[in-house]
């Protein structure tokens, strides 16, 4: 057992990527988890507890109460086949320790506490199924959550896909609008080095190309994505060059 708020505890048991399922003790109360990259994991319950941000607002308060809290590690994998096997035994383990800091079972939400329903469209707008949450769909479907939480979280009329369908939290007709690639805006935009002009493109998607001469070791997908971070948050491109819209 490990001091969470210690951080030589912290560094002790996080020097390489783990596959575990692990547990976190705040006085009487337990809470099991999973995860492919316990490092990682286990700072972020730290970072979020401390910073009173956690999303489970139960472990929170009673972390607040007692203001220290221990880890430790159950069961250890060198591999696994896929995620709902991981989530399938943590479910094991919330029941055998009677874990009480769990509020759902970790086979329906992927050991996220904030849950909604999410509603899954094909491109022509027709309503393929509803799902409790982001992450059951992603472990029934063996799919990454988080380009799925990214289409279900854009607010505009018209929706970006994820893997071949458009995610929604809302039950309503939908349009589907292709943004990427040769669709991006063609709004003009200029390239700046240091604040001085250096040139004007038709598109981000011509910046992106000039760019790629630039840093041949680089993809043209990455330095697109560089490129409307610039022009949207004034972010630099390799802290040197920055993109505005004309």
């Amino acid at each position: 057992m490990y001091n969470l708020i210690n951080r030589k505890d912290l560094h002790q048991t996080c020097k390489k990527r783990r596959i575990v399922i692990y547990y976190i003790k705040i006085d009487k109360h337990l809470y099991i988890g999973s995860s492919t990259y316990f490092s990682n994991r286990i700072r972020n319950h730290r970072y979020l507890l401390i910073n009173n941000k956690h999303y489970n607002k139960y472990m929170q308060n009673v972390f607040n109460k007692y203001t220290t809290a221990s880890f430790g590690i159950l069961q250890e994998f060198e591999e696994v086949f896929n995620k709902k096997e991981l989530f399938q035994i943590e479910s094991d383990w919330c029941k055998i320790l009677k874990s009480d800091l769990n509020l759902e079972d970790p086979t329906l939400t992927g050991g996220n506490h904030f849950t909604k329903p999410v509603y899954q469209y094909d491109k022509q707008g027709n309503l393929v199924r509803k799902w409790n949450s982001v992450n059951e769909a992603s472990i029934e479907l063996n799919l990454n959550r988080h380009p799925i939480y990214s289409c279900a979280g854009n607010n505009n009329i018209n929706h970006k896909s994820s893997f071949g369908f458009v995610w929604s939290y809302t039950q309503n007709p939908i349009t589907y609008e292709n943004k990427t690639g040769s669709n991006l805006n063609k709004t003009p935009v200029a390239l700046y080095d240091a604040g001085i002009l250096e040139q004007e493109f038709k598109s981000l998607a011509d910046l992106s190309k000039y760019l790629l001469v630039l840093f041949p070791n680089s993809t043209k997908s990455s330095l697109l994505g560089a490129a409307f971070n610039s022009a949207k948050k004034g972010w630099k491109i390799r802290n040197k060059y920055t993109v505005k819209y004309l």
